[in-house]
């Protein structure tokens, strides 16, 4: 029996954040929309489960306060809808695809799971990274070999 390959996807406009975990080594980068759709659709699906981060299933996911102006409140807006489409976008690529799919509702903070994800990889390059990294933790004690690249393709 082939070993599980595990993919964190951290879903963004511009950078997703891609954690990869497959015999006991991880590796992170990012990549654009399209060039996730592109490797995805060369990926084998048979071993592999993607975990995408989905926070569009929070109920409230908009980091605005009170103090914001109605113009930033605006464009707060605008960016997290813009990377929850991405994020369903992906997901329905994968499930038309007939990937195994775990949708991951995000629960700690962007500076908790970059400091998680530092403990591991010191040399994690973005926050899309770390987010990606943190959808695997519950894998990581069985991780022996961690490397990070930037914008592998």
């Amino acid at each position: 029996m082939q070993n599980k390959r595990y993919i964190g996807i951290d879903p963004d406009i511009s950078d997703i954040g891609i954690a990869v975990l497959e015999n006991k080594n991880i590796e992170t980068y990012t990549k654009n929309i399209g060039e996730v759709l592109v490797s995805f659709a060369k990926t084998d699906f048979l071993n592999t489960i993607f975990r995408v981060e989905a926070g569009w299933l929070n109920q409230s996911n908009w980091h605005t306060k009170e103090s914001d102006s109605p113009k930033i409140a605006a464009e707060i807006g605008r960016r997290t809808g813009e990377n929850h489409g991405s994020g369903k976008v992906i997901v329905q690529f994968l499930i038309a695809l007939d990937a195994q799919i775990e949708l991951v509702k995000p629960k700690d903070s962007k500076s908790q799971r970059m400091k998680i994800a530092k403990d591991f990889l010191p040399n994690i390059k973005s926050q899309e990274e770390a987010d990606a990294f943190y959808l695997l933790r519950d894998l990581i004690p069985k991780v022996t070999n961690i490397k990070n690249t930037k914008n592998k393709v």
